[in-house]
């Protein structure tokens, strides 16, 4: 090398292809989801036409509310709309399914009825606010949760989170705003693609539920396909008959009778398989899956409700309620992730991500809040630029105080057992500085730090006369772990210049210490007597292999710090010993 020897260079941390092509599949996804709901906001300003009908997957009429605008006719339970009769220019959802309209209040119907054609003048009534605005919210949650989903097969991408993102994102949410807007033939490719989803989240639903019960990984891979082949069919069916009915104007019984019958096999298959998971389960694993196959009947049982009774005997903002309630399984489900470590998710990183919801979620919630507050007083008052200024100063001096409470909150109803384990270190802390001997130190380095952080072991090597490090004592140490640290070793001269702890994995532990280059190792720490290194404290990773958090590496370092201290307060009181033994010896001859 020339121009003299740079050191050894870090490694450059690269996506391989494989992740390169999972983050733009998850992007695609993500970003179509968003094209699909997001529109729906604009519902705030620009309400939808509610005509307040719903028809079947065939075009016939299954329920009519029970409101109707005075002059409009009545369209009745039964009535066929004729979807032929209407222009294909004209076509769009709302013709069939769920009964609204934005550019045009008022719409002439074709139906038959009783075997004769008539055409129905049918006028919309205007959504209210309290609609319109829970709309934004389920919106707002939907986006949540697919970005919980989206993140979920990012950082841990098998079977499951694959299963439960498809699910996630094929979630039946009503047709949106988006297409009302773009036009023929465009409009059928979004619709297309979205019915495609809203077909594959049964079948990924039931490979979710075969990816708790079995963790073998031939019949795993072999399920993935016959899942991702079955999703991929029974999608394709259900957009088939979907568009064929709206944008072919044709009879589309025979497919929609057959993708209802399939769904149906699909739910009852997946009842059993995870009721077979449930019972193959045990212990925590079984209260887990038990609280998942829960929120997955809940949640189907209000998409049932929301079904059988809207809008007959739903007004809209009961429905509104009960259609955001398909979000509950995926919060079960990062519930699992980060309690129960579900899809052997780190620690850190499920820790990293509930911070950054909640924070999310707060400020959202206060957006939301101003904006509802500001919207309200823009309505009825002509203060609404005061009221907004307001609430941005109340909202600036609130945010920099969020971190705390959010902090306090997560540590102790989310991570109860890692809170207790900081608290079990800060305790240590506190009483090693006040050890009465060498052994307590050694005790609460190792044995009771061991302990609160639930590592595979701990090892300490005393300061010998020639410059090296020997082992004196360790708790459940490997013993093909090298026993002596040389004085040359580069973990020396590493600890010496940082003189604080040094954290080890593969490489840092290769490049660091020739005497440690171990992956059972997690990180080695000076104790001090004086401004000498007296001894090396080992410690080895986690038993389950967690990460130790930044909090708790500080609170580590923080024992050491402590214990050096004690181990100084012992030698000094020791030397004062042998000084006022020598000096008594002396007097008294």
């Amino acid at each position: 090398m020339t121009g003299g020897d740079a050191g050894p260079q870090r490694p450059r941390v690269r996506l391989s292809r494989a992740q390169w092509v999972r983050l733009v599949i998850v992007g695609i996804l993500v970003l179509f989801a968003t094209a699909r709901v997001v529109p729906d906001c604009v519902r705030v300003f620009m309400p939808l036409g509610v005509f307040g009908y719903v028809t079947d997957t065939k075009g016939v009429v299954a329920q009519v509310a029970t409101m109707v605008p005075r002059g409009s006719d009545r369209i009745e339970v039964g009535d066929l709309i004729r979807i032929d009769r209407i222009k294909p220019f004209d076509r769009k959802p709302g013709f069939v399914g769920l009964g609204y309209s934005y550019d045009n209040k008022v719409r002439y119907v074709p139906i038959e009825r009783a075997g004769r054609e008539r055409i129905l003048h049918l006028i919309a009534r205007n959504e209210s606010l309290a609609n319109r605005l829970l709309v934004v919210l389920r919106v707002a949650i939907y986006l949540v949760v697919v970005a919980f989903g989206a993140i979920l097969v990012i950082v841990k991408p098998n079977l499951g989170t694959a299963a439960i993102f498809i699910y996630v994102i094929g979630g039946e949410f009503p047709t949106t705003y988006l297409d009302l807007v773009i036009p023929n033939p465009w409009r059928q490719i979004p619709e297309w693609i979205s019915a495609t989803l809203t077909g594959a989240a049964r079948p990924a639903l039931l490979v979710f539920a075969a990816s708790l019960g079995w963790n073998v990984p031939s019949f795993r891979v072999r399920f993935a396909w016959i899942g991702a082949a079955l999703a991929f069919g029974l999608g394709t069916l259900h957009a088939y008959a979907f568009e064929k009915l709206v944008y072919l104007g044709q009879p589309a019984a025979a497919a929609s009778d057959l993708y209802a019958t399939l769904s149906t096999v699909f739910t009852i298959a997946t009842t059993i398989v995870f009721i077979v998971a449930l019972a193959r389960s045990r212990g925590r694993a079984r209260q887990r899956i038990g609280w998942i196959v829960v929120s997955f009947a809940f949640a189907g049982v209000a998409r049932l409700v929301s079904d059988a009774f809207y809008p007959a005997h739903l007004t809209p903002q009961i429905n509104a309620i009960f259609l955001p309630l398909a979000v509950l399984p995926i919060v079960v489900v990062w519930i699992g992730v980060v309690r129960d470590r579900l899809f052997n998710v780190d620690f850190v990183v499920s820790r990293a991500l509930v911070y950054v919801a909640l924070t999310a979620g707060v400020i959202g919630a206060i957006t939301i809040i101003e904006e509802v507050g500001t919207l309200v007083f823009f309505y009825n008052s002509d203060l609404s630029y005061a009221v907004l200024i307001g609430l941005s100063v109340a909202i600036g001096a609130f945010t920099t105080r969020l971190r705390e409470p959010i902090e306090t909150f997560v540590d102790r109803f989310i991570f109860r057992d890692r809170r207790a384990q900081r608290k079990s270190l800060e305790a240590i802390a506190r009483n090693v500085i006040d050890a009465r001997s060498t052994a307590e130190v050694d005790d609460a380095l190792l044995e009771r730090t061991v302990n609160a952080l639930e590592l595979t072991f701990a090892g300490i090597y005393r300061h010998e006369a020639d410059g090296t490090f020997a082992f004196d004592r360790g708790i459940r140490f490997p013993h093909d772990i090298a026993i002596t640290i040389g004085a040359s070793d580069p973990l020396v001269a590493a600890i010496a210049q940082t003189r604080s702890p040094l954290a080890l994995d593969g490489r840092t532990a290769a490049h660091n210490g020739r005497a440690l280059s171990d992956d059972r190792v997690a990180f080695a720490a000076p104790l001090f007597i004086e401004r000498e290194i007296g001894a090396i404290v080992v410690y080895g990773r986690n038993v389950g292999g967690l990460d130790l958090d930044p909090d708790e590496r500080e609170l580590v370092v923080e024992i050491i710090a402590h214990a050096s201290i004690a181990l100084g307060a012992l030698e000094l009181a020791r030397l004062r010993a042998a000084v006022a033994q020598t000096t008594t010896a002396v007097a008294s001859t």
